[in-house]
């Protein structure tokens, strides 16, 4: 039982830290070239709502989430580092990283294993969530 778990604790690690890659790229496309020289791939999505916000706030809202570290249970129960929520400038802005298969049809059968994933990073407010 306890080995189980830690082998659930070290894939979610694994999967934290290709997450932490993959919201990297979000601004860099050096850092996007890093996560996928390492396979790690998918696509950055932006909801009407978020595209609506004036492009200075966007950028200073986009930089946060490339920084944001702030993981703990209630945001992260399970330790990969796929959802967050940030403010800036009276907006509150939810983002979101998914799994799919490599031709996104469906869900991953093995997030963690970049061979079989590809990601999408959905950006949001809060209020279309």
């Amino acid at each position: 039982m306890a080995e189980a778990q830690s082998i659930d604790n070290r894939i979610s690690e694994l999967i934290a830290y290709q997450n932490d890659l993959f919201r990297a790229g979000l601004l860099a496309s050096s850092k996007r070239m890093d996560a996928e020289r390492k396979g790690i791939r998918g696509h950055y999505v932006f909801t009407p709502g978020f595209e609506a916000v004036p492009a200075l706030s966007k950028i200073q809202i986009l930089k946060k989430i490339v920084e944001f570290s702030d993981f703990e249970e209630e945001n992260d129960p399970y330790g990969q580092h796929d959802f967050g929520a940030v403010k800036l400038h009276g907006y509150n802005i939810f983002w979101k990283i998914d799994y799919y298969d490599l031709i996104f049809k469906g869900g991953s059968e093995n997030p963690h294993d970049p061979e079989q994933t590809r990601r999408v990073l959905t950006v949001m407010l809060a209020s279309e969530y």
